[in-house]
Order: structure tokens, then sequence, then C-alpha cells
């Protein structure tokens, strides 16, 4: 069924996506939209259903929470098409859609420290990127910028049995890789929540997702995103 996100970015998708009523009955005829969005089980790709995070948190605390790090849920909540100039990372071009260009957010990251750092006369604090032990991601290490206010959070971790700079970890590509990502993953045994939450930019097609998916799971991020990035390349109408 086709897909039309404006702009000249069409899609064949499948029509199991939507309820009957939706599909038109012309197969040359578009449903026109901005977005879509899509739930499917990683690594077989089929559709299924996302678990409530309540649930699972209320599992885990229970005790009975089973971590499947190999086969798990994943949510797009949208997917649609980057239609800013490819390659520009400004301001200007960055919000063209739902969420900004995740190369644009690691550029405003870096700037929020600049300037807590000026402001804290740290000269030489800066972001830092490190390999991740998991393939294609590097992991992403902001300074310490305000000691005082930083204190005061690790000792309330202190207090309430957690590790309060263990709560989550930020993650990029690696320098040369097919797509941008700016990744949050919350420390699903000291966090509220289980969760990678991922910004996902495709160079092959420029269509954008931001992607949801159990931080447990961080490790398959990289085969992730490419078995996503050609499935989409495999929709799309040329």
């Amino acid at each position: 069924m086709l897909y039309d996100f404006g702009y000249g970015a069409i899609l064949r998708v499948p029509k199991i996506l939507f309820p009957d009523s939706a599909i038109p009955k012309d197969p040359n005829e578009a449903l026109h939209f901005d977005r879509l969005s899509l739930v499917f089980e990683y690594p077989e790709m089929v559709q299924t259903t996302y678990p409530s995070l309540l649930d699972l948190v209320m599992q885990r605390d229970s005790g009975h929470y089973v971590p499947t790090p190999d086969r798990f849920a994943v949510l797009i909540p949208w997917l649609f098409y980057f239609h800013g100039e490819f390659g520009d990372t400004s301001v200007e071009y960055a919000n063209k859609g739902p969420d900004w260009r995740p190369q644009r957010m690691f550029l405003d990251l870096e700037a929020r420290v600049r300037y807590q750092a000026k402001l804290h006369h740290i000269p030489d604090a800066k972001v830092t990127l490190i390999d991740s032990r998991n393939e294609g991601l590097r992991e992403v290490h902001a300074p310490v910028t305000d000691k005082a206010y930083h204190d005061r959070l690790v000792k309330k971790g202190e207090e309430n049995g957690y590790d309060y700079d263990s709560i989550q970890t930020i993650y990029v590509e690696r320098a040369v890789s097919p797509y941008e990502l700016y990744m949050i993953c919350q420390n699903p045994d000291v966090s509220a929540s289980m969760e990678c939450k991922a910004y996902v930019y495709m160079k092959s097609n420029h269509f954008q997702y931001r992607m949801i998916f159990p931080s447990e799971a961080v490790a398959h991020t990289d085969s992730l995103v490419r078995t996503i990035n050609t499935m989409v390349d495999g929709w799309l109408q040329k």
C-alpha cells in the first residue's frame, strides 16, 4: 500500500499496518500523512504489541520480570521524512519534523556543557566520546560542571539505594556510520524506566524516526537500526 509523506517521499508499506477501513480500494491511491507508527518484534520484524512500561516496572519490582535481551518489542511512535537540507544540522534545519536531527541533539548537548562550564569557571570541561563495547556505538561522557549540585544528587542516590552516576547512558553512532543516532538508555536496575529512547536519521533515504525498546537489548542497537534502514529502503518508491 502506498504511503505519501509529502516532498516526493513515498513508501509502499505492508497493509497489515492498517485496519481494512483505512486501505484505499485503488492500489495506486496513496494515504497522505506526514508520519507513520510501527510496533514489531526483533529480530523477526513481525508486527506485535508494545508492553506497558508500568507493567514492566511492577514485574521488576516484584521480582517476576524475565529479561529477553535477544528478542524484544520495538516501538516507533513516528517515522517521518526529514525534508531539510541533507548534511545540514544547523538549528534552522534541525527541526523539520517532530524531532530534531540526532546530530543536532548532540551539538546542543555540547553547547549546554560549554555554557555550564563557563558559568562555573571550568574552562577545560568538554564532552568526550568513547567507543562502547556495544557494536556501532560511542558513549557520551559529559563532565561535572556543578560539583555541589552533583554531590547532592549522588548523596540522594546513596540514601535511596542507587548509584546516581549509573542511572543512564547516552550513546551516539560511530564516526563512520550509515545513520545518525542520539540515544538515552536508562539503567533497568536503578532507574524508574527500563527503556532506551533513540532518535535515528537514515542517511540513505533521509527518513528519521524515534525508537523505544528495552535497555537490556542495547547491544543489538546497531543491528536493529541497520535492519530498519534496510526495511525502509525496500519500501521506498523511486
